[in-house]
């Protein structure tokens, strides 16, 4: 009598169909697969030393870094003002326009004067309040009482600033019609 090794049970429904047998649920069996508690756990516990001296390293050495660096970084002090430069004015424009169409020029008419426009050449104003000729007598004076300023050390040292101020329009930066002179300096008797 001969044995059939590859027979399979199977089971048939009322119709004669053959049913799957039930397949059990995939269990994972890997131990890289799983996590175990207790055994995080145990290696908390032995390396607590090591972590809270690391955590305690690091921040001793951070503190100590600034305090260091405070002590050795001076102070800065910083004085600043706003000169407001007027633009040439509606009347001005109108006054170039109404010549212009006497001499045949027309570009349109009164009505297409933006009055926003600014013709004052902001570049060149900075660069006239910085001029040797503009900034010897304030040199002067200064020297009265600081004899180590000069022309040069201000200008060429980064601690005095004259630039066009802006701001925020609507969430977009627009230039204003003011001027920022701006000075900078480690002494608060020299601001």
């Amino acid at each position: 009598m001969e044995t059939n090794r590859n027979s399979q049970l199977s089971a048939t429904d009322s119709n004669g169909r053959f049913l799957m047998p039930p397949q059990p649920a995939p269990t994972v069996e890997n131990d890289e697969e799983t996590f175990d508690l207790g055994r995080l756990g145990s290696v908390v516990r032995r390396r607590i030393g090591l972590v809270s001296g690391v955590a305690l390293g690091t921040i001793a050495a951070g503190t100590g870094l600034l305090f260091f660096m405070d002590e050795t970084t001076p102070a800065q002090y910083a004085g600043k003002f706003q000169i407001l430069v007027e633009p040439v004015t509606a009347e001005d424009k109108l006054a170039k326009l109404s010549t212009q169409a006497q001499g045949g020029e027309t570009q349109g008419g009164p009505q297409q004067i933006d009055v926003e426009q600014s013709s004052l050449d902001y570049e060149t104003q900075i660069l006239v309040l910085q001029s040797r000729k503009l900034m010897d007598p304030v040199v002067k004076e200064i020297q009265k009482k600081y004899p180590h300023i000069t022309y040069e050390f201000l200008i060429g040292s980064g601690k005095l600033s004259v630039s066009r101020v802006s701001a925020m329009v609507n969430r977009t930066r627009q230039e204003t019609k003011m001027i920022e002179v701006w000075y900078q300096d480690s002494d608060p008797e020299q601001v």
